[in-house]
């Protein structure tokens, strides 16, 4: 695809293999890359902008160097569409909220999460489902949001040194209230992610024994997908911190063998060159602590 752009897509087909560049591109993480393919597509052709611009707002919040306005200018754009579908409108909000965490714009991604969960329930009952599991992802990222403002106020890095542990258990009381509902009854994408979340805050608390358990339950989940990934990958990361090199050793040959090729990563939550940066961090980790 990159070639035939390159060299000229066959006559009438331009748009169509900028969109379907960009989409390949940005499924594999490649975002950077994504971005000018999605551009140029709606550039060219109009009609793709309600398609394409969540998918652009997402690839310029997650480029190697994020271009956070810009990425909400593209949702804001998108958000405008008087025309827009319930679905696709609970979708481009979501991202919205994202950006405005990414931010670091807490009020205002409270208050659009605030909007997303005080809104009347719709009557199509053919929504009712999709409904839900909407709220469901707006009470994770209620946690998210609350969780890194706490991390923020008493430690830059959720896995650095443990913090005053008291401060983040007063602090997250009902955050881990609600992060265990998740667990329980959302669905098993969002439950996985709360789960990360949850061994985020054990981490923070110096709880690795816990955290571990919540990180190893997540990378085991199938489909092995992102949420895998980066439950194994920071499994990895902490057994590192902790010295724990066979262990490691052996969860770094389950997630190789699990991932298969590059060709398998599920890139959602995580890039290909950042999973591989970090993997390299820990071994580095533990090979300086004299474990070869």
């Amino acid at each position: 695809l990159q070639s035939s752009r390159e060299n000229g897509f066959p006559p009438g087909w331009y748009n169509e293999g900028c969109r379907v560049l960009g989409e390949s591109l940005a499924q594999l993480g490649r975002y950077d890359e994504a971005i000018g393919a999605l551009r140029e597509a709606i550039d060219r052709d109009p009609t793709l902008r309600r398609e394409l611009r969540p998918l652009l707002a997402e690839a310029q919040i997650n480029a190697l160097a994020p271009r956070k306005q810009q990425s909400l200018d593209t949702i804001d754009a998108f958000l405008r569409d008087p025309n827009l579908q319930p679905e696709r409108r609970w979708a481009g909000e979501l991202i919205r909220i994202r950006i405005l965490i990414g931010l670091n714009r807490w009020s205002e991604a409270r208050e659009l999460i605030d909007l997303q969960l005080t809104r009347p329930p719709t009557s199509n009952p053919d929504l009712q489902k999709r409904e839900a599991e909407h709220r469901d992802h707006a009470q994770l990222l209620r946690c998210t949001l609350q969780i890194r403002q706490t991390f923020g106020r008493y430690s830059s890095r959720a896995d650095s040194e443990p913090i005053d542990a008291s401060r983040i258990v007063g602090e997250l009381k009902n955050t881990l209230a609600l992060l265990a509902r998740l667990q329980r009854d959302a669905s098993p994408q969002i439950a996985a992610q709360a789960n990360l979340w949850s061994a985020r805050v054990l981490v923070a608390q110096g709880m690795y024994e816990e955290a571990l358990a919540r990180l190893t339950a997540t990378r085991q989940q199938r489909p092995f997908a992102a949420e895998a990934i980066l439950g194994g990958l920071e499994e990895i990361e902490l057994l590192s911190t902790m010295g724990r090199g066979v262990e490691m050793l052996q969860t770094t040959r389950y997630m190789i063998r699990e991932l298969g090729d590059a060709r398998g990563f599920d890139a959602k939550l995580i890039t290909l060159d950042e999973f591989e940066r970090r993997l390299g961090k820990a071994i580095d980790l533990l090979r300086q602590q004299g474990e070869y």
